[in-house]
């Protein structure tokens, strides 16, 4: 129950400020732009194709998913968080938050990319890339979730130490 109040207050903070969604989209759409200028005309295959697509995600990460907890301590409101709730509900709150964010950048990166490479997928099997592509993603959330917190908890504030750690 506390964990979905947190998820939920989430995103309400982000359909207001809209912080992250601007930050994180900004720069997957100049990803994507830069790569398909990068390789335009060239042949790419596919798993080439694949490292690009986990490379411009996991910098699309970098920029805005670990702000959670750090934004929580710059306006102080993690006070207000630790009355209300235990500190896993807190962490698997925003943890969802961030792997549903992440889950959504990559459904949507995903053709985006292959349709700017002109990547051949008549052989891609798509069970299998949902399946790397959702675990991936959980998996990258949960690491930049994590740093986050140690991040807000040190005295130094910024987004360089948490991009350095993650």
């Amino acid at each position: 129950k506390e964990e979905v109040a947190v998820f939920l207050k989430e995103c309400r903070t982000e359909c207001r400020t809209r912080v992250a969604l601007s930050g994180v989209g900004l720069f997957l759409l100049g990803g994507l732009v830069l790569i398909g200028l990068a390789f335009q005309g060239r042949k790419v295959d596919i798993d080439a194709a694949a490292a690009l697509l986990w490379i411009l995600l996991l910098f699309t990460a970098a920029t805005g998913l670990g702000r959670g907890f750090v934004q929580e301590t710059e306006r102080g409101t993690v006070l207000a968080l630790r009355l209300h709730a235990r500190a896993t509900a807190v962490w698997v709150g925003k943890f969802a938050f961030n792997a549903a964010l992440l889950l959504a950048l990559g459904a949507l990166a995903t053709p985006l990319l292959l349709g700017a490479l002109a990547v051949d997928t008549s052989g891609a099997n798509y069970g299998t890339l949902s399946c790397v592509l959702g675990l991936g993603s959980i998996g990258v959330a949960a690491v930049f979730t994590t740093t986050s917190a140690l991040v807000a908890q040190s005295s130094s504030r910024g987004g360089a130490l948490l991009a350095a750690l993650s």
